[in-house]
């Protein structure tokens, strides 16, 4: 294995890649307490303008002030069985706390724990035309001080048997913010919160689709502890237990149409010391 400890630079603090064509691999490794270190400092452990491929690599405590604490890329990043832990992208309106990427994700096996950034709190993908892909991986204790605790994605996200638990927004998704389609399958969703405004785990300018999920425990300040739309909401066979809003809907909200199928609700809440709320369960 190869070990990358304590390097500092502008950009990449351990490595900087500049071919946009070329393909990176990093198998067994480990990238500990490097730094990208300018104003607009990006990639903490990495900076690639090619592709990136992940395989069996520790990332623990970088940081970058602008973006990607460990990782940023302007081109595909794919990471398996991987481990990203206390990244930070530290400037106030920073993105990416792990992974910054501009192009495809693929996250698999893979787990991220206790990142920071401004928006993304582990992850930010820039890309309105991408996916971001997720599958059995976690995201436990992400904090974003704006949204998107775990996961911020200016296109669409699918995530297939992924847990998230205690991830935070100040703002609106505690877990998952989604400028797009938003497609969840399998995994849990527990104690995730949006502190002031929407989505506790999940937030879509687009229509969301659950099936076979837990949601459990999550809070919104105002819309939505579990789920917040601004499209279409299709939930199967998913249970949501004591979520709760500040306003409306203490599972789901969503300002257009709700399919349930084979759902439970159950202890769900909204709650406030002023007004009136509307919604235990849904708001539609």
């Amino acid at each position: 294995s190869s070990n990358f400890d304590n390097n500092t630079a502008g950009a990449g603090g351990a490595i900087f890649t500049n071919d946009v064509n070329s393909v990176i691999n990093v198998t067994d490794s480990n990238f500990t307490n490097n730094k990208a270190n300018v104003t607009n400092g990006s990639g903490g452990a990495i900076r690639s303008n090619g592709e990136l491929e992940l395989n069996n690599v520790n990332f623990i405590n970088n940081s970058a002030i602008k973006s990607g604490g460990a990782i940023s890329s302007a081109n595909n990043v794919t990471i398996t069985k991987s481990e990203f832990i206390n990244n930070k992208a530290t400037d106030s309106n920073s993105f990416g706390g792990a992974v910054y990427v501009e192009n495809g994700i693929n996250v698999s096996e893979s787990s991220f724990d206790n990142n920071t950034a401004g928006t993304g709190g582990a992850i930010f993908s820039n890309n309105n035309t991408i996916t971001v892909i997720v599958g059995g991986s976690s995201f436990n204790g992400n904090n974003a001080t704006v949204s998107g605790g775990a996961i911020y994605s200016n296109g669409k996200v699918e995530t297939t048997n992924v847990d998230f638990t205690s991830n935070n927004a100040t703002v609106s998704g505690g877990a998952i913010f989604s400028n797009n389609t938003l497609t969840t399958t399998g995994g849990t969703f527990t104690n995730n919160t949006a502190t002031t405004v929407s989505g506790g785990a999940l937030y879509s300018n687009n229509n969301v689709t659950t099936t076979n999920v837990n949601f459990i425990n999550n809070n919104a300040g105002t819309y939505g502890g579990a789920i917040y739309s601004v499209g279409n909401v299709s939930t199967i066979k998913s249970s949501y237990v004591n979520n709760t809003a500040g306003t409306s809907g203490g599972a789901i909200y969503t300002s257009q149409n709700v399919t349930v199928n084979g759902t439970t609700f159950t202890g769900n809440i909204v709650k406030s010391s002023t007004g009136t709320t509307t919604g235990g369960a849904i708001y539609a």
